[in-house]
């Protein structure tokens, strides 16, 4: 008898310890599925939004005109000996949306104004260079964006270009 009470004990105790290894493996994995519930659920707040390249909409060229429609520039030219030489400059302005065309279209006689200055102050012995004339439309670029960004708070300008340049 003492011995059917010791296997009985020892069967209990069997079942016990199986019972208590099967409720830890399955306290181990409801927590473990837990674990990766929460970490793949909350990574997506934690990463960066990484937003792909935006393609910028083709480019727009609005030509720059004076304002009686001239789409050139003519001004005469600082020199240093008594010659006299002139500029003409063909311009148009790179935009990308129809915000900017209408920006540049309603501000246009200001822009004009502003390149007219800049074009009659230059030099010929600087702007006879391909430096002078890289300077100069850079310039005139400053020119347009700042009468866009003063008028309307709008940056469309990427660059203003010249189309065709003349000096004689």
């Amino acid at each position: 008898m003492a011995e059917e009470d010791k296997d009985k004990a020892e069967g209990k105790s069997k079942k016990k310890l199986l019972v208590i290894i099967g409720i830890v493996v399955f306290l181990l994995l409801l927590g473990g599925g837990g674990a990766a519930y929460y970490f793949m659920s909350s990574g997506d707040e934690n990463k960066e939004v990484v937003e792909e390249p935006k393609i910028p909409e083709k480019a727009i060229y609005v030509k720059l005109r004076t304002p009686e429609g001239r789409k050139m520039y003519i001004t005469q030219l600082k020199t240093s000996g008594d010659r006299a030489r002139m500029m003409q400059i063909y311009s148009e302005a790179k935009v990308r949306t129809q915000e900017g065309v209408d920006a540049l279209n309603l501000h246009m006689p200001l822009i004009i104004s502003r390149l007219n200055t800049l074009f009659s102050t230059q030099s010929f012995d600087v702007i006879n260079t391909y430096e002078g004339k890289e300077q100069l439309k850079k310039s005139a670029t400053r020119a347009v964006q700042q009468v866009l960004l003063e008028k309307e708070g709008l940056d469309a300008v990427e660059e203003v270009i010249f189309t065709d340049f003349v000096i004689q």
